[in-house]
């Protein structure tokens, strides 16, 4: 915080100084650095497995990391990003994507992901998690890799209701998202259905928020019933057509559930 300065009549500074025992003009202290902005589209590769990483975090540090790495097929980080200066690190909740499993069957646990970021450039350093003994066969392991995520332009594009709706596919599961931002979405084939809304964040940038629901979708994204998602979504335009982006979790329900659903626009 910057010293506030007050200028006194010339007696009141000599009482000052003879009670403090003598003087002289102090230093003013440089303020401290700014903290970096966490918010972004982070993409990588997996140092150990070469398998894609990706991040979406928004300014407020909300953050989804979906990434496939040497101890799963895919697991899905959730959490919050602090940053202090150019050191970023959030506490998170792991969930492990559909037909995948931590090695000692987990599939979920809690930990660390963080390190140090060059804001709107890159973060490195590595995601720690112990699984949780409840789904683990020896009542839990310790697992780390590192992390390290580029900065994409994509988060540059501003947001609105009226970008992100539309409808979305092809496929069984056909989205649609209004231009009030309710979302909804059902399989044909398996009857999942999932109904939520969509919200800006910063309309400076590409991030949006979802809360969802699901019925009748454990077998497609084991989610089970009932389960209260919240997550990010984003748009990427850098193909033709754009798809959506969207991650969203439970992290507090009975069952950790996580789902990432990826779909062009039609």
């Amino acid at each position: 915080m910057r010293a506030l300065q007050y200028r006194f009549p010339m007696l009141g500074v000599l009482i000052v100084l003879g009670g403090c025992g003598g003087g002289g003009d102090s230093a003013i202290p440089p303020p401290p650095p700014a903290n970096a902005s966490p918010g972004g589209v982070w993409t990588g590769v997996d140092a150990i497995s070469a398998t894609p990483v990706l991040g979406l975090v928004a300014e407020t540090g909300d953050l989804f990391f979906s990434a496939e790495g040497p101890t799963t097929q895919g697991v899905y980080y959730v959490g919050k990003f602090v940053t202090d200066g150019n050191a970023i690190n959030a506490n998170v909740d792991a969930v492990t994507a559909p037909f995948s499993i931590y090695p000692d069957r987990a599939t979920s646990g809690t930990g660390t992901l963080g390190g140090q970021i060059a804001a709107r450039m890159s973060i490195t350093g590595s995601v720690s998690i112990n699984t949780d003994a409840a789904t683990s066969i020896v009542g839990g392991q310790d697992f780390s890799t590192p992390v390290s995520v580029t900065f994409s332009n994509q988060y540059n594009r501003p947001s609105s209701l009226a970008t992100i709706a539309g409808n979305y596919g092809p496929g069984s599961l056909a989205l649609s998202i209004s231009g009030s931002g309710v979302l909804s979405a059902r399989d044909a084939g398996t009857g999942c259905v999932i109904s939520g809304t969509v919200g800006t964040i910063d309309t400076n940038y590409n991030m949006y928020a979802v809360s969802l629901t699901t019925v009748g979708c454990a077998t497609e994204f084991n989610v089970p019933d009932g389960a209260q998602l919240k997550g990010l979504a984003t748009l990427n335009d850098s193909q033709s057509p754009e798809y959506v982006i969207i991650g969203a979790a439970d992290t507090i329900g009975p069952t950790k559930s996580a789902l990432m659903i990826t779909m062009n626009r039609t």
